[in-house]
């Protein structure tokens, strides 16, 4: 879906079959647009992270990631080559487990790279392990 109740919606066709790479947005989590299924669920455990105007990755190295399966707590890292940077960046998704300061999730002042990821994975925690989280 693309636009909003009060102007309309527009229905998009979705992808005809699972791609090899995901989609994950921020503006479905400003309830701008919905990224369908199959882009949420690819055929690797590797998504396209849209932060606004910004792109980044997050993938799973571990071979054994369903990246279907929206329930099963995991391990991703983030890569964002604009940010030059140097160091790995593991984060650990716990979803349906959301710290108990958050009451949807989407507050301002979560980082967005956390909204992104709980587009996918409903109400997840998601720990940077020592890392500063994207604002």
């Amino acid at each position: 879906r693309l636009g909003s109740a009060k102007e309309g919606w527009y229905v998009l066709q979705g992808a005809p079959r699972r791609p090899q790479v995901g989609f994950l947005s921020l503006f479905e989590a400003f309830q701008s647009i919905e990224v369908g299924s199959r882009y949420k669920g690819p055929a690797s455990p590797v998504w396209i992270v849209c932060a606004e105007s910004h792109y980044s990755v997050l993938f799973a190295a571990d071979p054994a990631v369903d990246p279907k399966d929206s329930d099963t707590p995991l391990d991703l890292y983030y890569f964002d080559q604009l940010a030059r940077q140097s160091e790995r960046v593991r984060l650990t998704v716990v979803p349906r487990h959301m710290p108990p300061h958050l009451e949807t999730g989407f507050e301002e002042g979560e980082s967005m790279v956390d909204r992104c990821i709980r587009t996918k994975w409903s109400r997840a925690s998601v720990d940077w392990n020592g890392s500063d989280a994207i604002l």
